[in-house]
């Protein structure tokens, strides 16, 4: 049996995380992750967990082998929701073992946080992160996640004119 630990990802460990990321999404720089992460990565207080950040799955070498990122905030219809992207699992010995610390992770994190909803986003928009997204989902499920609308995404290109055509 795998012992692998959950912790919130440190300014520390930012660099040591990108591999993991980038194996999901090969085109992702290290710059635009360390913009990313340094944007939803809070401090906690209290003793609480922050209301947004980066939990990781550490194997026994300490090696990040999973992550998800995560925000907490106030949705209309199910009141305080967290929500969690950007999963990746990829411990070589047992990935699914991998996958269930985040799922286990996950719902820890939401009942810490106070919240009564789980939004789980996840992407299956190319070759890399499929595999991965299909093994989270089927985690997901067993643990009571269920389908409750589409996500629909549109990239925007950006203009260099003024909008004064519009």
């Amino acid at each position: 049996m795998r012992k692998l630990q959950v912790k919130q990802l440190t300014n520390e460990r930012l660099e040591q995380a990108f591999p993991l990321m980038q194996s999901s999404d090969p085109g992702l720089s290290l710059d635009r992750w360390l913009a990313f992460a340094s944007q939803i990565m809070v401090e906690s207080t209290g003793g609480k967990p922050a209301p947004s950040g980066i939990m990781t799955v550490e194997n026994e070498q300490s090696y990040i082998a999973g992550l998800f990122s995560y925000r907490c905030h106030q949705d209309l219809h199910r009141g305080k929701t967290l929500t969690a992207e950007n999963f990746v699992a990829l411990d070589f010995l047992d990935p699914r073992a991998c996958a269930e610390a985040l799922g286990t992770a996950l719902d820890h994190l939401a009942r810490q946080l106070g919240c009564s909803a789980i939004l789980s986003l996840l992407n299956v928009s190319g070759p890399k992160s499929e595999g991965c997204a299909r093994m989270m989902e089927s985690v997901l499920r067993e643990r009571g996640h269920e389908t409750r609308g589409q996500v629909l995404c549109k990239a925007v290109e950006k203009q260099l004119s003024c909008l004064r055509d519009i």
